[in-house]
């Protein structure tokens, strides 16, 4: 959310309208008040973009920029085979382990 504060002294009513003047297109939503949100789109590469709010008493008018940066963030996901709970490991050494000593005593017994 970006805002604009403006001031008059003869106590006129201001309007606000928002504009952007530069990089990659954004989404206003409601660019005619002090307070205005943004919809940013997504990047290959970090770019800067550029607003530009003006301010009108119905005489005089004040303009301001400013700038940003949106950067490409790479969302790095990675699975792996065990279950997500990290049991799954323990759980199949525990039973190699069960299978070797019934073997074991199962062979000791035949002899």
């Amino acid at each position: 959310m970006f805002s604009a504060q403006g001031r008059d002294e003869d106590s006129d009513e201001l309007t606000y309208s928002w504009s952007q003047v530069s990089g990659p297109t954004v989404t206003f939503q409601d660019a005619n008040t002090a307070q205005v949100t943004i919809t940013l789109p997504e990047v290959s590469i970090s770019e800067v973009v550029t607003l530009e709010v003006t301010v009108f008493d119905g005489n005089l008018i004040g303009i301001k920029t400013t700038s940003f940066i949106v950067s490409n963030v790479i969302e790095v996901v990675t699975e792996s085979a065990q279950n997500k709970d990290g049991s799954g490991g323990e759980i199949r050494f525990g039973s190699l382990l069960l299978f070797v000593i019934v073997y074991y005593r199962c062979c000791k017994l035949i002899r």
